[in-house]
């Protein structure tokens, strides 16, 4: 019966609804791929958000209680580091907006680096260090939030957020509102909220 159907049926047909059915299949994937990659964005913002609220240090008043504590990784800095960093520092009512990175890279590891952004957190923002230092915690919480794509490619080079957080520093302009300016071996963050 298929058989006597087929016969029938124009063989240019036949290719057009196969191209036609293939052209939909393809848009469906890539459609579903770019959704995906969305929501893994949208996680990985929801990631960042959870990190910033759990942070030990959201204002210079906190950081001064932190260095109480003996276990802070803030310690790892040699006085000269500590001063440099803490003077580059830029706080906003969300937290940190951005910070000098230049003391860190010069006396500390990537794992040292990152329980610092981690104290601050800022952790899933930095391009300092990889994927493989995150702990356990990190580690669970964006694959449960973005599937850990989205950290992985966050800071490609050819990617317009590199270059939006990568070299900035958080101002605050006349009107109040803060945004991100270009300075060398700083970063900065989403807490410098009037992006």
């Amino acid at each position: 019966m298929i058989g006597s159907v087929l016969k029938r049926v124009n063989p240019r047909v036949v290719l057009v609804l196969l191209a036609a059915l293939s052209v939909a299949f393809v848009s469906s994937v890539i459609a579903g791929d770019s959704k995906s990659k969305e929501e893994s964005l949208d996680g990985y913002a929801a990631a960042i958000e959870i990190a910033s609220k759990n942070a030990e240090v959201k204002s210079e008043a906190d950081l001064v209680i932190n260095m109480k504590n003996e276990n802070s990784p803030l310690h790892a800095l040699t006085e000269k580091g500590f001063r440099q960093f803490v003077s580059g520092l830029t706080f906003t009512e969300h937290g940190l907006g951005s910070l000098n990175y230049e003391p860190l890279v010069n006396e500390l590891d990537e794992e040292g680096i990152y329980q610092i952004m981690k104290l601050f957190g800022v952790q899933f923002e930095s391009s300092l260090y990889s994927y493989d230092v995150l702990d356990e915690g990190d580690r669970l919480l964006l694959e449960a939030l973005s599937g850990g794509s989205a950290f992985l490619n966050f800071f490609d080079e050819t990617d317009d957020s590199y270059e939006r957080w990568n070299w900035d520093v958080c101002v605050r302009g006349d009107n109040g509102t803060t945004s991100c300016r270009p300075l060398p071996f700083n970063e900065c963050f989403s807490n410098c909220a009037d992006l």
